[in-house]
């Protein structure tokens, strides 16, 4: 446990007490998420396109019979104050380390995914000890490396993203503090590692013949409302599938032309985002083609998509930046109104998500300090890229937390759900470089 007092009985009662105290609020403060969200029900009937952690921790808690949502809070709650206690440890103004608190529990969205049957609790949670983890092993001690393994085995084994954390991770211990590593770090950080995968895939060969994936959603989604561009070419495409795009090229002109004429950034990338899951997963029920098409297209997805990176790479990179700022928008939606009439309007409906809050002014304050937090980011990670050979704890976060968001930005659709998992790390890095300067200025 790391310490933020000299005597160990005080440093664990304080521990308790604010772990106490952070369950209580996460119990009595409001959610703004549904408890059963749309992707739920992969979970509880354990799907083969979902992992296999949660839906055994559902089953676990309710053979167990205690509440799902008091047991994922705990777990989130012990992550928060674990992180809260490394970075007192590790040097941050006590008054900044609760502001650090204050600004957690005060996202709503945040800790909401706590009253909710998905991974993201418990996945937040992993990427908190992680990142107090890493704070805590200057001194490569084995048995934090043991946790940090577990940890990262953990992150992996439960969303799909999670191995560009993990490996993000593991190449910075291993390359950047490579001189620090002997036979018995290197054991103790990789064994857990693979134990804790080698278990997930042992317990989802149990239930399942393979594994299936949300790829061929995502290739459809990118590729359909891509084909409304003008500089979407189909005859660029195998002829197999130049029947369908016909179909979506007049399908999504529209709204094509709709997007281009939005100047808000943040408008426009959540208008794309819920374009691009109405591709996914509304357009081919919509149309009129055979089974023979839709089963052609689920057969050859992977190398649409290389066709795809081939013929319009610069509407990809486009589609993915514009998905990369919706992360960082906080329902632009809800304060800009006064777009009533768009194209496609009723299936638009069926893919959007909302949040339970309906002040502009909370929304438009969150929106702000999610922009100067955008910025921060990208400042930190210029700096990290460009004094690369200087790499430390700081640079690290800053390029994990990044490179995690554009893998998202280029693999999914903009939701500001996927910027959650690294939110903590963004705001104590800010708090960090605040502190360093609030101190050098003071010298």
């Amino acid at each position: 446990m790391p310490k933020i007092f000299n005597n160990n009985i005080l440093n664990f009662f304080s521990f308790v007490l604010l772990t106490i105290v952070s369950l209580t609020l996460l119990n009595n403060l409001p959610s703004i998420l549904d408890s059963f969200q749309p992707d739920s029900s992969g979970y509880i009937e354990f799907n083969p396109y979902r992992k296999s952690f949660y839906p055994y921790f559902i089953k676990i808690i309710d053979f167990l019979n205690y509440d799902l949502f008091i047991v994922q809070k705990l777990i989130l709650s012990l992550s928060i104050v674990f992180l809260f206690f490394c970075l007192v440890n590790y040097g941050l103004n006590i008054l900044l380390s609760f502001v650090f608190l204050s600004l957690i529990f005060s996202n709503l969205y945040y800790i909401s995914y706590a009253n909710t049957v998905l991974t993201e609790s418990l996945f937040f949670s992993a990427v908190n000890f992680l990142a107090g983890l890493m704070i805590l092993n200057k001194n490569r001690s084995n048995l934090l490396l043991i946790f940090l393994s577990l940890i990262l085995g953990i992150i992996c084994s439960l969303k799909s993203i999670g191995p560009v954390i993990s490996i993000i991770t593991l190449v910075y211990i291993c390359l950047v503090k490579k001189p620090k590593l002997n036979i018995k770090n290197i054991i103790s950080l990789f064994f857990p590692l693979l134990a804790v995968i080698i278990l997930e895939n042992f317990l989802f060969f149990k239930h399942h013949d393979q594994r299936q994936s949300v790829f061929y959603n995502i290739v459809i989604g990118k590729v359909f409302l891509t084909s409304g561009k003008q500089s979407f070419k189909i005859e660029n495409y195998p002829q197999e599938f130049q029947n369908i795009f016909k179909l979506s090229k007049s399908y999504y002109k529209d709204v094509d032309n709709f997007l281009i004429n939005i100047k808000n950034p943040m408008l426009r990338s959540e208008f794309s985002a819920d374009y691009e899951a109405h591709a996914q997963y509304i357009f081919l029920n919509e149309i009129q083609i055979s089974n023979y098409e839709k089963k052609k297209l689920q057969e050859k997805h992977i190398s649409l998509f290389f066709n795809f990176l081939k013929n319009n790479y610069m509407d990809y990179l486009h589609l993915s930046m514009f998905n990369y700022i919706g992360q960082w928008s906080t329902g632009m939606r809800l304060i800009v109104d006064n777009i009533n009439d768009y194209p496609l309007k009723k299936g638009l409906g069926e893919v959007s998500g909302y949040v339970k809050l309906n002040s502009k002014v909370i929304l438009l304050c969150s929106q702000i300090f999610f922009i100067i937090l955008l910025i921060s980011l990208n400042i930190f990670f210029l700096i990290s890229i460009i004094n690369l050979r200087k790499m430390n704890l700081i640079s690290f976060f800053s390029i994990l937390s990044n490179l995690y968001l554009i893998t998202v930005a280029f693999a999914n659709i903009a939701t500001i759900r996927y910027l959650m998992p690294v939110y903590p790390i963004i705001i104590f890095l800010l708090l960090i470089v605040f502190d360093r300067l609030f101190r050098k200025s003071s010298t």
